[in-house]
């Protein structure tokens, strides 16, 4: 049995839960007093843009109909492979990240991540799991200054939306996809208006997730070795539902704190926030 439905199935109470919760993540995925010492470095975002909007931008289809220029000036988090957008050559994000784990990285998807600090160069720092800090410093990667690391280790099903507050400074959440901490960054920096692009999120209207086309290519693998390849769609179904689970708990998160979270994708499947278009929020305001 799972040792979190454990603890839970015998109500225990929330203080004992917690600290036997800690307890369990420290016991289970341990960090080294240097690790501690890098996460700790997050700190410095804690509410950084606090009473500012963001852009939390993906990279689908939808994306080559959207006037980034308009962003120029706005606080945007990107991700993943948008270093292929010739909007760099206008403005430059605030914040990049890439939530896969070490796990994920093929030589091919290594040599393409190599790509990303040649044109990307964010204000406030490149953000990964920890699990990849050795092979990114040992390949030279990024610039330690500017890059920042997350001990991405907890199950976000098990958000208390009411008691926890999510922390970057100690361990926390995995997630699906990158789009979901990209969010969770714009919360830790004090955002109280999150809007979303290039997220279509229609990868079940194609047989192959890895075969869905994004805003720099069309319909091609990016990869031969990606996992994605080799799964039937059922499994594709099921990550699917795990990640709109995981949008719909950090949703409700948000709420809670009377934090907005606004799709502004046209033509997006991801339903759980509410939707709105680009055009009349840039011109708002």
């Amino acid at each position: 049995m799972d040792t979190i439905r454990f603890f839970k199935e015998r109500n225990i109470p929330t203080r004992i839960f917690t600290i036997l919760k800690n307890f369990y993540f420290d016991y289970k995925y341990p960090l080294s007093v240097e690790e501690r010492r890098i996460i700790a470095r997050n700190s410095v975002f804690k509410d950084k843009y606090t009473g500012k909007r963001c852009f939390v931008i993906g990279n689908g289809p939808s994306l080559k109909n959207v006037d980034l220029s308009l962003l120029k000036g706005e606080v945007t988090i990107v991700m993943n492979y948008f270093h292929e957008n010739s909007i760099l050559g206008t403005w430059q994000p605030t914040v990049y990240c890439a939530a896969d784990p070490v796990s994920s990285y093929s030589d091919n998807e290594l040599e393409t991540m190599r790509g990303v600090p040649k044109k990307i160069f964010p204000k406030d720092g490149y953000f990964f799991p920890i699990s990849v800090r050795n092979l990114f410093e040992k390949k030279d990667m990024y610039p330690k200054d500017k890059t920042f690391y997350l001990a991405m280790c907890k199950n976000l099903k098990d958000l208390n939306i009411t008691t926890n507050e999510i922390d970057l400074t100690q361990k926390t959440f995995g997630v699906q996809n990158t789009a979901i901490l990209g969010i969770i960054l714009a919360i830790y920096m004090g955002c109280k208006e999150i809007y979303l692009l290039g997220l279509d999120h229609n990868w079940l209207a194609y047989k192959k997730i890895s075969l869905t086309p994004h805003f720099y290519r069309n319909l091609e693998c990016r990869d031969k070795t990606d996992m994605t390849n080799t799964w039937k769609y059922k499994q594709n179904i099921e990550a699917v539902l795990t990640m709109f689970r995981e949008y719909e708990k950090i949703h409700e998160y948000a709420k809670k704190r009377n934090i907005e979270i606004i799709n502004l994708t046209e033509g997006s499947f991801l339903d759980e926030f509410p939707q709105a278009k680009f055009e009349d929020i840039i011109l708002a305001k």
